[in-house]
């Protein structure tokens, strides 16, 4: 079996590990968050359940993508160097996918009330 081979067998699971942990607890406490800007339940509940789903198939996309870009590995130096490169890379992603999800809604939040009409 080649360090590539092992590297992959090792990477996937950390990386589906991360997704799936991560990703629930975006979704689980995410929801409030939501909801105090969309105060519609279904609009709210709705929105998280897209988040979570676009969440999962960005990082599964990143995942297989990825893999595909990984050189050749000839010893075990280059196999946790790769790992450890590959596993902070998608870390990253998730911060970045993170605090960008949070500004778009609190930015809709913001423009929405903004232009909203009130007929009193």
């Amino acid at each position: 079996m080649t360090f590539n081979a092992i590297g992959y067998f090792i990477y996937l699971p950390i990386t589906g590990f991360i997704t799936i942990v991560v990703g629930k607890s975006f979704h689980e406490n995410g929801i409030y968050y939501i909801k105090s800007i969309v105060p519609e339940k279904k609009i709210a509940t709705s929105l998280n359940n897209l988040l979570l789903i676009g969440y999962y198939l960005v990082n599964i996309g990143y995942a297989f993508i990825s893999i595909i870009k990984w050189e050749h590995i000839s010893n075990l130096h280059q196999l946790i160097e790769e790992i450890s490169l590959r596993t902070a890379y998608i870390i990253l992603l998730l911060t970045l996918m993170h605090y960008l999800n949070i500004a778009s809604i609190a930015l809709w939040s913001y423009y929405k009330n903004k232009h909203q009409i009130n007929i009193n």
